[in-house]
C-alpha cells in the first residue's frame, strides 16, 4: 500500500498542479527566447561573414601616405581647356618639387566620392547595336596611373604627348574593356561620344591601354566600367589633386596648401583628405549593421541563457518532492540528471527549430544586405545551433 500511495503522489506531483502550468508557461517563453536569439545570431553571423569579404576586396588604387585635394578654378579665369590644362601642369610641377613628396596626379573626379557616367557607342556599328552601357568617365593625368598604383594590364597609359593637338585617346578598366569588347583585342578599338559640354561634335576615341579595376562605388558595391581619357585632351575647371608621400598628413596637407596658394592665392581648395579615409567611409553601413546585430545578438543570447537557467533551477525546486519519492523508489541521481537535462535539451530542441524556421525567412529578406555570402550559409546556420545548444546544455 504504501508503494501504491508513493506512485500516486509522484503522479500528483508531476502533474496537474498550478506550479506545473507556471513551468510550462515559463517554457514556452524559453522556446520563443531561443527563437529569437537563433534568428538574430544568424543575422549577426552573415553580416559579419558579409563584412568579411567586403574587407578583402582589393580598392584597386593606392590608399596608403596618399592624400587628396579638390581644386576648383576660375571660371573667367580658366574658360578654355588649353588654360586649364596649362594650369594643371604646372601644379604637378610644383607639388613634384616639394621634399618628400613621392608622387603627384590630378583625377576628374576621385573614386569612393562620386563620378560622372558617359554612354559610349562602338565606332563603325549600327547605332541600335553600337550603344554600350554607362560608364564612368574621368580625364586623368599621365602620372595618375603610377601614383595611384593602378596596375597596366595591356597596351599604354597616357603620355604627355597625347594633348588637345593629338588624336583622342581612352583607357578603358579590364571590366569596361570585357564588356565591350568581348573575346576581341580592345586596343586600337575606337569608341564614340556624343556631343557636350567640352566638345561640339562627336568624339572618335581610340583604345590604347587596358588597367585594372577600381570598386570607385564603394568595397561592398559591384564594380562599375571605367573609361579614362587624357587630362591634357580634356581638362574640366574642377580635379582632385592626389599627392603621395610617407610625410605626416597634417604637414603634407599643410605643405601642399601653401604651395597652392603662393603659387595661386586664389585658388579654391576643398575636400582635403586621405584616399584611406575616403575608402573606409564606404564602409560605415556595414559596420553600423554589424554593430546592431552583433549588440542585439548577444543580449539575446544573454537573455536566453539565463531564462533557460531560471526555468530549470525552478522546476528542480517545484518538484524537489518527486525526485525524493523517486529515490524512495529506487531511481538513481543520474536518472533524476537525465530528467533534468532532459527537459532543457526538449526546449531548447523546439527553440531550436523555430528559430531555424524563422531565421530562414528573415536571412532571405536581409540577401540584398550581404555581400559574397549566401543567406542560407550552412557554416553559420551550422555554428550558430551548435553554439545555442551548447548552452541550452550548460544552463
Amino acid at each position: 500500500a504504501t508503494r501504491v500511495d508513493a506512485i500516486d503522489s509522484l503522479r500528483d506531483g508531476s502533474k496537474g498542479s498550478a506550479a506545473l502550468q507556471s513551468v510550462r508557461l515559463r517554457g514556452a517563453l524559453v522556446i520563443g527566447q531561443i527563437a529569437l536569439t537563433m534568428v538574430l545570431l544568424v543575422c549577426a553571423g552573415l553580416v559579419w561573414k558579409s563584412f568579411a569579404a567586403i574587407t578583402r576586396v582589393n580598392p584597386g588604387i593606392q590608399i596608403e601616405n596618399t592624400l587628396s585635394l579638390v581644386l576648383t578654378l576660375s571660371p573667367t579665369r580658366y574658360d578654355t581647356g588649353p588654360k586649364r590644362t596649362e594650369y594643371y601642369r604646372q601644379v604637378l610641377e610644383r607639388m613634384s618639387a616639394i621634399p618628400g613628396v613621392e608622387s603627384v596626379a590630378f583625377t576628374q573626379t576621385m573614386p569612393f566620392m562620386w563620378g560622372i557616367p558617359a554612354t559610349f557607342s562602338i565606332y563603325g556599328l549600327p547605332d541600335d547595336t553600337a550603344k554600350l552601357p554607362p560608364a564612368f568617365y574621368d580625364s586623368v593625368s599621365p602620372s595618375y596611373f603610377s601614383t595611384m598604383n593602378i596596375p597596366l594590364l595591356t597596351g599604354r597609359t597616357f603620355a604627355e604627348t597625347d594633348n588637345a593637338q593629338a588624336p583622342g585617346v581612352i583607357v578603358l578598366s579590364q571590366s569596361a574593356a570585357r564588356k565591350f569588347f568581348p573575346g576581341e583585342d580592345p586596343i586600337g578599338k575606337r569608341l564614340t561620344l556624343p556631343p557636350g559640354r567640352q566638345q561640339t561634335t562627336l568624339q572618335v576615341l581610340e583604345v590604347v591601354g587596358i588597367v585594372g579595376d577600381v570598386p570607385r562605388n564603394g568595397l561592398n558595391a559591384d564594380t562599375p566600367y571605367q573609361v579614362y581619357a587624357s587630362l591634357n585632351q580634356r581638362a574640366w575647371p574642377f580635379a582632385t589633386l592626389l599627392v603621395r608621400s610617407p610625410l605626416p598628413v597634417e604637414t603634407l596637407s599643410q605643405t601642399i596648401q601653401r604651395a597652392i596658394w603662393e603659387f595661386n592665392p586664389e585658388q579654391t581648395i576643398s575636400n582635403v583628405s586621405l584616399v584611406r579615409t575616403l575608402v573606409k567611409q564606404t564602409l560605415t553601413q556595414p559596420q553600423l549593421y554589424l554593430t546592431l546585430f552583433s549588440l542585439f545578438a548577444l543580449l539575446a543570447l544573454l537573455l536566453a541563457g539565463i531564462g533557460l537557467y531560471g526555468l530549470i533551477a525552478y522546476s528542480v525546486a517545484q518538484r524537489t518532492r518527486e525526485f525524493g519519492i523517486r529515490y524512495a523508489l529506487g531511481a538513481q541521481v543520474r536518472d533524476v540528471i537525465r530528467l533534468v537535462i532532459g527537459q532543457g535539451a526538449r526546449l531548447t530542441a523546439f527553440g531550436l527549430v523555430l528559430g531555424l524556421l524563422a531565421a530562414a525567412g528573415v536571412a532571405r529578406l536581409m540577401e540584398t544586405l550581404l555581400f559574397r555570402t549566401t543567406a542560407y550559409d550552412p557554416l553559420v546556420f551550422g555554428g550558430v545551433v551548435f553554439v545555442l545548444a551548447a548552452i541550452g546544455l550548460l544552463a
